[in-house]
């Protein structure tokens, strides 16, 4: 992937079509030409030094894509994809730690 030097502003606004695109980060990024990587550190230099951009915060759609993605679908289990991150659980998972740890991805997403 090649490297080209962007503006704040160029940044931005290349966060919120990925963001408006459905895909995740790693997908829009390899389909952009970016790398997720440099795409993390600039959501959260953002974030972080502006506030321009803020986290997600409320409810977030969730879609049924077994299916569609060639996997056996498995009762009582539960795949959250949240960036590049990916979590699989099963209904026997406890309930106090998937919420630890959806917290955690909220802070990193």
């Amino acid at each position: 992937m090649a490297s080209k030097r962007r503006t704040r502003e160029e940044w931005k606004q290349l966060i919120e079509q990925q963001k408006a695109s459905g895909l995740s980060q790693r997908e829009w990024c390899e389909k952009h030409g970016i790398r997720p990587g440099t795409m993390r550190t600039m959501i959260h230099r953002l974030q972080n030094e502006t506030g321009d951009i803020q986290k997600p915060t409320g409810w977030v759609e969730v879609v049924s894509v077994g299916k569609e993605k060639g996997e056996k679908s498995q009762v009582g289990s539960l795949l959250i994809e949240a960036g590049v991150y990916r979590l699989a659980v099963d209904a026997k998972y406890p309930a106090e730690k998937l919420l630890t740890v959806l917290k955690g991805l909220a802070c990193i997403c």
